[in-house]
């Protein structure tokens, strides 16, 4: 087991959200690795160069500041990049660092494509994706990601409680970033009546047009209420957060965060008791159940390789990298007896 906030969860929290958050103990998603991610095995696999880190975070402001304030050697060049973009101010806005509008309709017809059960996408397509602060395959900012960066894994050691446990978490960051950005922005006075309270959508937002240029007229407007520069603001951002206390904090994310927060204590109950065991077995003559519970009839064939030896990563890893999602029914088939542990 290890603890949420060694990996998942960045440091500046510390302090901010609550030990109970902090604290949760969850198995380590050995399914998942980014260090040998299966994507990487095959060169002309789409995400061979990006992973799947084909994705551009929404940045809050605070947490921007906190980039630029870290000016030690690890973070020098995520440190180095957050500048470059806001010296080109595409994507810059005083809630944070957000992808540009170009960006964003790329990423959606992709995601359209895949939802449509597609795969077969070009890696040109999905290298102009790649996340702005991804080096060689890791994060440039890994200890100041958020949003979805830590909740996001392909496939979970406790299937389907694993993946809601994430998907929690995410939507628990999500609110925390969103509304401690704004917090900060109300801190500043930016007008009340020109404050967007829900997630931005760079599309909506329209500060670039459809080739990725800057709308300076628009991009003056949005700032025009922040007497500082942009890095100035950020970095004032990152201030303000760090002098915040623990129950303002709670203030900020508010009833909403707080049933998030308790929805992840008790999800992560699950996510530790119904982890995958490391050796299954398929127990022949349920090939009838197979067929009631799942359509796809080829998954007879991966079910045999559960043969007690070779390990469920190793099967788990087969399955991902013939693009397949079996290994996503893995706990759905413990629990029908059709895989049993050796």
């Amino acid at each position: 087991m290890q603890r949420l906030a060694d990996f998942a969860i960045s440091p500046v929290y510390q302090g901010k959200m609550s030990n109970d958050i902090l604290e949760i103990e969850v198995p380590k998603e050995k399914f998942a690795n980014c260090l040998d991610c299966h994507f990487c095995a095959d060169a002309n696999h789409y995400r061979s160069e990006t992973k799947c880190c084909d994705y551009h975070p929404i940045i809050p402001n605070y947490m921007v500041g906190a980039i630029l304030a870290d000016e030690t050697t690890a973070n020098a060049e995520g440190r180095k990049r957050a500048l470059e973009k806001i010296q080109n101010k595409v994507g810059i806005t005083p809630y944070g660092i957000i992808p540009p509008k170009n960006y964003s309709h790329l990423f959606k017809k992709t995601r359209d494509h895949f939802k449509k059960g597609h795969d077969d996408i070009s890696k040109e397509i999905i290298n102009q994706l790649k996340c702005p602060f991804s080096q060689k395959g890791l994060c440039t900012v890994y200890s100041y990601r958020g949003e979805l960066c830590p909740s996001f894994h392909c496939t979970s050691v406790s299937g389907n409680f694993g993946r809601q446990f994430w998907k929690t978490q995410n939507k628990y960051l999500s609110h925390v970033e969103r509304l401690c950005a704004i917090y900060f922005l109300k801190k500043a006075n930016y007008p009340v009546d020109k404050l967007i309270l829900k997630r931005i959508n760079p599309i909506e937002l329209k500060l670039e047009n459809d080739k990725g240029e800057l709308n300076q007229l628009k991009y003056d407007r949005i700032w025009k209420p922040i007497v500082e520069s942009p890095e100035s603001f950020y970095l004032s951002c990152f201030e303000m957060f760090l002098s915040l206390d623990q129950s303002t904090f709670e203030s900020i994310i508010g009833f909403e965060g707080r049933i998030l927060q308790d929805q992840m204590i008790s999800q992560s109950v699950a996510f530790r008791n119904k982890t995958i065991p490391n050796f299954l077995k398929y127990i022949p003559g349920n090939e009838f159940k197979v067929q009631k519970l799942f359509s796809d009839a080829a998954l007879l064939d991966y079910l045999k390789g559960f043969d007690g030896k070779k390990s469920t990563n190793e099967l788990v890893r087969i399955s991902l990298m013939e693009g397949t999602k079996y290994h996503q029914n893995i706990q759905l088939m413990i629990m029908n007896n059709i895989l049993q542990e050796v």
